[in-house]
């Protein structure tokens, strides 16, 4: 049977996740490193956790996930890719090439946002770059994936940006996102978490926007997104698989 939508659920013991610093889902597990600088590799339906490899992430900064692999970029500006079912990695640029402020996936792709120039950049699966457009996204206060679109925040307000032309536009009204907190892209949708605990969908075609659910996850200290599902990881070192 499946979840109704803000249902949810606890993924494996509580305090399990308390020393996890950064997690995405990739090839449709969860990837998360720890304090230690271990990347894990946990399935959401088996429960079932394992090391993807021996390497240590420790400097990581961001954490990207698509299809296939988990990209991490290093505080030192390199950016590597590993293979989330074999635990392959391999270096896909120069050091301090990725000067970035922000950085999420876009599909198979990733966007940073250079923390200088405040311009977007694309890079694709070979490690290409390519700049998007010559708008300031300096000002950037939230960024979020999609699948075809990004998704960011500034002077609360919501913008979206098409990474192929790079056409960027308004969603929702003037000051719409003042209070979020946090908050995620998937499928194209944006999901915010605001100061009052209540998990918002917002339709980036229409604007609109829907009470996912109404217990309090104010605490969230780490939230990202599936590819139908939201998770949350709070102070008490649980995590929890939100239905949409």
């Amino acid at each position: 049977m499946e979840n109704n939508r803000g249902e949810f659920r606890q993924i494996r013991s509580t305090g399990e996740w308390t020393n996890t610093v950064l997690a995405v889902v990739a090839a449709g597990k969860i990837i998360s490193i720890d304090k230690l600088g271990d990347m894990h590799v946990t399935d959401p339906v088996t429960e079932e956790c394992r090391l993807i490899n021996n390497e240590k992430y420790t400097h990581s900064q961001f954490l990207f996930g698509t299809s296939e692999y988990v990209y991490n970029i290093d505080k030192n500006g390199t950016l590597f890719a590993t293979n989330v079912n074999d635990g392959s990695r391999k270096q896909l640029s120069e050091f301090a090439n990725y000067n970035s402020a922000f950085g999420v996936s876009c599909g198979e792709n990733i966007i940073t946002i250079g923390g200088k120039s405040g311009r977007p950049f694309l890079t694709n699966p070979n490690g290409e770059v390519t700049k998007i457009n010559d708008f300031d996204y300096s000002k950037t206060k939230f960024l979020f994936g999609g699948t075809n679109f990004f998704f960011s925040i500034e002077n609360n307000n919501l913008y979206s940006t098409n990474p192929v032309n790079g056409d960027c536009k308004k969603i929702g009204g003037d000051g719409a996102f003042a209070n979020t907190k946090t908050g995620v892209g998937m499928n194209d949708k944006v999901y915010t978490l605001e100061t009052t605990g209540v998990i918002w969908e917002t339709d980036t075609e229409t604007g609109q926007y829907t009470k996912v659910i109404d217990h309090s996850f104010l605490d969230t200290r780490l939230m990202f997104a599936g590819n139908t599902k939201l998770y949350a990881i709070l102070p008490t070192g649980c995590l929890y698989e939100i239905s949409i």
